[in-house]
């Protein structure tokens, strides 16, 4: 890419641009499908940061070219955009978490937009991540932190005007303590080691840790 050029790309089936200045690489997501029209504006937008990094006119924040209107972003490409933020900032295991849930946003939410997002909204998302048992209610929870996450990082950027997400709340059970073996208990896990050929010379060690409560870590 010659330098100062910035590139109109499709990613997720939405037109973004691309381009490096001193030295860093930047992506501005337009939020619209590819067409030909759109492509247009694109290129417009493309044009206007050309000119502004050869006159020295660049913004880097690059709130001077995102758009005004929270409506022309639409929820997944908002999270789309957030996965991408957290690419270089996370492990690779908590990472691919992120990776994992945008097929969750974009099942949910469909074209719907970050301005149509209220309490409410968030709460049936809530209650339908909650309606699939392959989900614990722990996992929920935590996918409802990064959608707050999201919005916050949205708000500091000027894409969101306020956060629905502040509020939900997921509730998780208590994990319950395991019960300890009854004396019965202990006594016939005994006799079973003593009784077998093959584990009976385990049988003082087991008793012994049985009768002064150890645990092998």
């Amino acid at each position: 890419m010659p330098k100062g050029s910035v590139n109109v790309e499709v990613f997720k089936d939405r037109l973004r641009l691309a381009w490096s200045w001193e030295g860093k690489r930047f992506w501005l997501y337009i939020g619209l499908p590819d067409t030909i029209v759109n492509r247009k504006v694109a290129s417009m937008k493309a044009s206007q940061i050309e000119l502004d990094i050869a006159s020295g006119n660049f913004d880097p924040s690059l709130a001077k070219y995102k758009p005004q209107k929270q409506e022309s972003i639409s929820v997944s490409e908002l999270f789309d955009q957030f996965v991408e933020y957290k690419r270089r900032k996370i492990e690779a295991d908590t990472f691919a978490k992120y990776t994992a849930f945008q097929k969750h946003v974009s099942v949910f939410f469909k074209s719907k937009t970050t301005i149509s997002v209220s309490e409410s909204v968030a709460e049936n998302f809530r209650d339908w991540l909650l309606s699939d048992r392959s989900l614990e209610p722990v996992t929920v929870r935590e996918r409802i932190i990064m959608m707050n996450a999201c919005w916050e990082w949205a708000h500091k950027k000027k894409l969101v005007l306020e956060n629905p997400w502040a509020d939900v709340k997921v509730s998780v059970p208590p994990k319950q303590r395991p019960e300890p073996f009854t004396l019965t208990e202990m006594s016939a896990i005994v006799h079973k080691f003593r009784s077998d050929s093959n584990f009976s010379n385990y049988a003082d060690y087991v008793e012994f840790k049985f009768g002064v409560g150890l645990r092998t870590p």
